[in-house]
Order: structure tokens, then sequence, then C-alpha cells
């Protein structure tokens, strides 16, 4: 199982707030099985990815 978390206090919608945790969630699905990824942790995560697969 995959999740995809965000801060409310850091987006000023609920619009705002579901992008975020949407977008962390396909992070999560695309690292794998079982992860859980913060908003705030997407450009570590994708900068280590392009990284890994040079």
């Amino acid at each position: 199982m995959s999740g995809g978390v965000a801060d409310q206090e850091d987006y000023p919608t609920f619009e705002a707030l579901y992008q975020a945790s949407d977008k962390a969630l396909f992070v999560a699905k695309a690292s794998g099985r079982n992860c859980v990824v913060h908003s705030k942790d997407i450009a570590v995560i994708l900068d280590a990815h392009k990284v890994a697969t040079m």
C-alpha cells in the first residue's frame, strides 16, 4: 500500500492540498510498494531517482 501526504498549513486551498497529496501519492507508487511520500520530499526523491538511473 502506498500513500501521499501533504500538510494543510502549506497550501491555501483544498484544491492545492489535494493536488499536492495526489502528486505525492503518484511519486510513492512510482517508488515501489509500501511507500509513503510527503509532498515536501518529492524533489529529494526525484533527484535521488535521477542520480540512480544515470
